[in-house]
């Protein structure tokens, strides 16, 4: 976010920010994504104004895309699928995705016959291959601890180091 837009934001006194439409994705782990949005009531009204129904015919919705082999825009999506969301909800947890996958989520409105209206726009998130990592393998290590291995003297705090 620049700053121009951040003052922009800010109310005349400096001191209480504006609501501003956003919205950010971060990875949970290979198997989850994490979704956040602020969305501010001008900007649902004037979807719902522009799609011309009755509000109850209305969803909010976050729409996921699978980017892997397309583009940012998701009109090549390799695939994506839609979450309806509560109206309160600021916030989603994304299970069951894959991993070595890129993925954006849009935040919009759905109406009865499944059409989507984008609102917001994520960023892309990368989930990397699921493998094994070398620093996470477990080898045996040989401290020279064990029992038969022990000193007859007591261990005192001053032999043992950890750094």
């Amino acid at each position: 976010m620049d700053i121009q837009r951040i003052i922009e934001a800010l109310d005349q006194n400096g001191a209480t920010p504006k609501p501003l439409d956003r919205i950010a994705l971060f990875p949970c782990d290979v198997e989850a994504l994490h979704v956040y949005w602020e969305i501010t009531e001008e900007r649902l009204m004037e979807a719902k104004k522009a799609l011309n129904l009755d509000a109850k015919a209305l969803h909010r919705a976050v729409r996921v895309y699978d980017i892997t082999w397309g583009s940012l825009t998701g009109v090549d999506a390799t695939s994506y699928w839609e979450i309806i969301v509560s109206e309160e909800a600021t916030n989603w947890f994304i299970a069951d995705i894959e991993a070595n996958r890129t993925y954006i989520v849009d935040y919009g409105i759905m109406t009865s016959d499944k059409r989507f209206l984008t609102l917001l726009r994520s960023n892309s998130v990368f989930i990397p291959p699921v493998e094994a990592n070398p620093w996470q393998e477990q080898h045996p290590m040989h401290l020279g601890l064990f029992h038969e291995e022990l000193p007859h003297q007591a261990l005192s705090p001053s032999c043992i180091r950890l750094a």
